[in-house]
């Protein structure tokens, strides 16, 4: 299912009415290229696409998959969009088409959520830092990184209104997605080769399997879990 976000409406609205139709255009050729990349790869490692929301600057891909899934998988499926454009790009060597596609290139990797970028930190912080935190570390990132893009122009304050919204709607939907996170461990019973031992529930990592300490005993964390949820 495709959704067209309201802000992209007026902004093509105004893109039109100023004369810069073909900018328009060549941008959503580009945007289109980008997401397919992300598409591609996705089918090829089987994740389910929920949505599509096509935002003033891109899209934004919805997965209906595991918050624990591999992190490969979703560094290869993150990265197959920019590397797709910047392919495509190379190839057609077009001048004003070369320079909207390195602008929204370098824009979509800025770590600011929704974007690649903030994806792509997402991926690393996860390899080192429990769940919990380095999602409270991408958010506070992409706050700090928002005046990076701010240009007294339209369409770019348009834009950064859309990144403000995102970003308080991840902050909403954290214990949402925590919850979700902690659940996983116990329904899917998944055995990742890396095994950490931790002290609190609250330290998970993702592709990790944790032995949780309680009362100078370790607990394989999906007994734990359940243990923990029905105690509540």
């Amino acid at each position: 299912m495709i959704i067209f976000n309201p802000l992209f409406y007026i902004c093509s609205l105004i893109c039109i009415l100023t004369g810069y139709l073909k900018i328009f255009v060549l941008t959503m050729f580009i945007v289109f290229i980008h997401e397919l990349g992300h598409i591609i790869i996705s089918k090829i490692f089987k994740w389910k696409i929920s949505k599509i929301i096509v935002l003033p600057f891109g899209g934004l891909i919805i997965f209906d998959e595991r918050v624990d899934n591999n992190l490969l998988h979703e560094f290869l499926i993150t990265i197959s969009g920019p590397l797709l454009q910047l392919i495509i790009t190379l190839l057609i060597n077009n001048s004003l088409l070369n320079n909207i596609s390195y602008t929204l290139l370098i824009f979509n990797l800025l770590p600011i959520v929704p974007l690649d970028g903030s994806k792509l930190l997402n991926i690393f912080l996860n390899k080192f830092i429990c769940f919990r935190i380095s999602y409270y570390i991408l958010l506070i990132i992409s706050i700090i990184f928002l005046p990076f893009i701010f240009r007294l122009n339209f369409i770019i304050i348009l834009i950064i209104i859309c990144l403000i919204k995102e970003i308080i709607i991840s902050f909403i939907k954290y214990k949402y997605i925590y919850n979700k996170f902690i659940l996983e461990k116990s329904l899917y019973k998944i055995k990742y080769k890396k095994i950490r031992k931790i002290n609190n529930i609250n330290n998970l990592y993702r592709n990790t399997t944790h032995l949780i300490k309680y009362k100078n005993k370790y607990y394989l964390e999906e007994e734990y879990i359940n243990n923990y949820y029905n105690s509540l």
